[in-house]
């Protein structure tokens, strides 16, 4: 904790001239607080954040009254009362001129920081590339500063009179230009740690090999111990008939019981009654969804397929990333471009930005709209507090979430052109596979419910299905949507058949 709290005052001193202003006062206040490392803590990052706005404070009365602020335990919400699965991680900015220590913030757990293994979550460093306006870094630059990140990753990264090496990252962090460091300590080094991790002896490519590790830092969520004798069972994928192509790559099976086993696991929507059909997962070497198989009986039992098996790992807790579930709809920069290539006029993807624009508007009027858009903030249940009799859209502490969410949907619109579909017009769905083999080639299933009730509805007609990412005009396709009563027992999911044509 002592390397977290010098990196906390060097947070200070970052770009504001704080060593002009130290007193031997100022001195001796932060000496008394230190030994509580939470009320130490809390002190500087209020510093910190009231240096980013006025740098002509009084450094020595700011930090008195932080301390008297939070020399009450309740005022701690950093540490004391974490949510969840997630942990606060110290963070560090590179640019190709400067170090810069940030506050930390907290981060869904993955399996590296998760039971302190390796020492908490404070021995981990997430350092970031950016520009030197703190954008992040454009591939131009990141060739430009190929020998600084070289240098970073090959020597140890100090901060705080602490020394860092650098562990891994998951493939979103290195779209994000992101990275794990590790202190070592206990006898743990970062080489131990990839160790631990599983074995890739078998990785001969270097993106391969990369990719297999990242898997372990995924964020997600642990639930219980699979048992591998007697949870879990190996079955063939389904191919071509020259093999040559795998319909059920990375789909495996879960029996209702275990489905239920899994979601209590997680007290998730215990009060509705919603029960997914289909679960993203890490376990052991394993990735993938796991799909509810009714065929499976009354079993506590995982059915996987070799796709899914990515490398060799003893570690068999079941890690959930993300269910099945309604979830909007938004188009992006790549699906209108390929859209347009494909003849659909402009007039209309205007028109949805216009629907979309009066959509958020109407939010800050209507409480039903002003539900619809909040629907992300997870701390809370809407539909309780609005039928409670508070109105969502003009209670203060509302209203002021609804105009951040408000500022957020335009500012993703302008700048991403980020449009949000209404969920009787599109949504996002996870893409499974139709064990029954009853969908032709060209035909798909697709039942969907809503946030507020358990009632769902079949789509039937054609519709357009796409991917993240799309790139080629060929990632956008029009297939019939059937109903099949084999698949009433699949929702929020769309169901492709395991046969095709080369």
């Amino acid at each position: 904790m002592k390397s977290t709290l010098g990196s906390n005052w060097n947070a200070c001193l970052v770009s504001y001239r704080l060593k002009d202003k130290l007193t031997d006062e100022f001195v001796s206040k932060l000496v008394d607080i230190s030994n509580d490392s939470s009320l130490f803590y809390h002190a500087l990052r209020d510093l910190w954040k009231t240096c980013k706005d006025n740098r002509f404070l009084d450094i020595y009365i700011t930090l008195s009254n932080n301390a008297i602020k939070y020399s009450d335990i309740g005022a701690r919400w950093l540490f004391d009362c974490t949510t969840p699965n997630y942990c606060y991680v110290p963070r560090v900015i590179v640019t190709p001129t400067q170090i810069l220590p940030q506050p930390m913030r907290p981060m869904k757990e993955n399996r590296v920081l998760r039971g302190g293994r390796f020492g908490s979550s404070f021995a981990f460093c997430r350092v970031l590339l950016r520009d030197e306006d703190l954008v992040t870094m454009s591939a131009e630059t990141v060739e430009q500063c190929r020998e600084r990140i070289l240098d970073l990753i090959k020597q140890d990264l100090t901060i705080a009179q602490t020394d860092y090496e650098y562990l891994h990252c998951s493939n979103s962090q290195l779209r994000d230009r992101s990275f794990w460091f590790y202190k070592p300590n206990n006898g743990n080094t970062a080489e131990t740690i990839r160790q631990w991790m599983g074995n890739f002896r078998h990785e001969y490519s270097v993106s391969s090999y990369v990719t297999r590790m990242a898997l372990c830092f995924t964020g997600s969520i642990k639930t219980f111990t699979i048992q591998q004798l007697t949870e879990i069972e190996e079955i063939p994928d389904i191919k071509t008939s020259d093999g040559r192509y795998v319909f059920t790559d990375g789909i495996g099976k879960i029996s209702e019981p275990m489905m239920r086993r899994v979601f209590e696991a997680l007290d998730l929507n215990q009060t509705t009654g919603y029960l997914p059909c289909a679960l993203q997962i890490r376990m052991a070497g394993i990735k993938g969804v796991l799909v509810k198989a009714p065929e499976l009986g009354l079993r506590e039992v995982i059915q996987v397929r070799r796709s899914q098996i990515k490398f060799e790992c003893d570690h068999y807790d079941l890690e959930v990333i993300d269910y099945s579930k309604p979830c909007n709809l938004t188009l992006n920069r790549q699906v209108i471009t390929l859209l347009s290539s494909l003849g659909v006029q402009d007039i209309a993807f205007l028109h949805l930005q216009n629907e979309a624009r009066l959509r958020t508007t109407m939010a800050l009027l209507k409480c039903r709209e002003a539900i619809s858009l909040l629907d992300k903030v997870r701390f809370f249940e809407f539909e309780k507090i609005s039928n409670s009799g508070i109105d969502i859209s003009q209670e203060p502490f509302f209203r002021s979430l609804l105009i951040a969410a408000y500022r957020d949907r335009l500012r993703c619109l302008k700048q991403r052109s980020n449009v949000s579909i209404p969920k009787m017009y599109g949504r996002a769905m996870f893409g499974i596979i139709d064990e029954s083999r009853t969908l032709h080639y060209g035909e798909v299933f697709i039942q969907h419910t809503s946030n507020s009730q358990l009632e769902s509805e079949i789509v039937l007609g054609y519709v357009a299905v796409t991917k993240n990412p799309c790139l080629y005009p060929g990632d956008i396709r029009v297939l019939k949507a059937v109903d099949v009563p084999h698949l009433h027992h699949l929702h929020d999911c769309i169901v492709f058949p395991c046969n095709g044509k080369i």
